[in-house]
């Protein structure tokens, strides 16, 4: 089949110009009619945010429509976003997806600078976070204030500096809608878990994603396969994961180490 020439458009973008404007509602007004946030609406409205099943019904309900319309649309718009990504959905990697994310310190005021994925079969992904000014109490431009939540010590033990986050970084939103992209529908696995968890919550809530995650340890992999009989060595597994994909203190190739260790254990 040919690809679309043209990008479909967001749900939010038809639910804008062919409902709401012809008829004069704001978006305050009809956010409050569906029980919606204002601000999930608006998110929506701007492209910030799929269209998930719950809200296509309350769209369906309130406009006269059909619930598989708005679906149909969010469909359409994921599947030129997967295709435009040229990489296949996590579900056909594998269903196990270890993260590792970094942080601009381990305070109470850090927030996360980076986060990366890995599978097993060998696909990973990683990208800096762009902080907004909510985060860093400034605005980007503005070197002469100091960075809240920023921690020299946890730049030298990164590597990440305040530049880099500036020219290379993703906005939130993109960096969250990228991550979820290339993960969705896997099983998350970490070996920090109480603290990429807060860092992963923190991102996905900035770029507008309301997903549930659910974030494992990863030593729970450990114990249930040193339960099978005849399980492989464990600790050879990670001796070989040191030498060959050793960690660095950057997400990607950090989520990567746990996904070679896992490789060894299960294969």
């Amino acid at each position: 089949m040919p690809k679309r020439i043209r990008k479909p458009s967001h749900p939010g973008d038809i639910l804008k110009s062919h409902y709401l404007e012809p008829r004069g509602v704001s978006q305050k007004r009809f956010a409050d009619s569906i029980e919606l946030s204002e601000k999930q609406l608006n998110q929506i409205i701007n492209g910030h945010r799929r269209l998930k099943p719950d809200v296509a019904v309350r769209l369906a309900k309130a406009l006269e429509t059909t619930t598989d319309f708005w679906l149909n649309l969010q469909k359409a718009r994921d599947v030129w976003d997967a295709e435009e990504m040229h990489v296949m959905p996590a579900q056909f990697q594998s269903t196990v997806c270890c993260i590792d994310l970094e942080a601009s310190s381990l305070g109470p005021d850090g927030w996360p600078t980076e986060v990366g994925w890995a599978f097993p079969g060998g696909m990973s992904g990683g990208t800096l976070i762009k902080p907004p000014a909510a985060w860093i109490g400034c605005e980007l431009r503005d070197f002469h204030n100091r960075w809240t939540g920023w921690s020299h010590e946890s730049e030298a033990v990164t590597g990440i500096t305040q530049d880099m986050l500036i020219r290379n970084g993703e906005t939130p939103e993109r960096a969250a809608k990228r991550f979820m992209h290339f993960t969705h529908g896997a099983k998350y696995y970490s070996d920090a878990p109480e603290f990429d968890l807060v860092w992963l919550r923190k991102l996905l809530d900035a770029g507008g994603v309301d997903d549930e995650i659910e974030l494992h340890d990863f030593e729970s992999l450990y114990a249930e396969i040193a339960r099978a009989e005849n399980h492989p060595n464990l600790s050879e597994a990670i001796y070989r994961a040191e030498q060959e994909c050793p960690k660095t203190h950057r997400a990607e190739q950090d989520a990567k180490h746990l996904a070679f260790i896992y490789k060894l254990i299960a294969s």
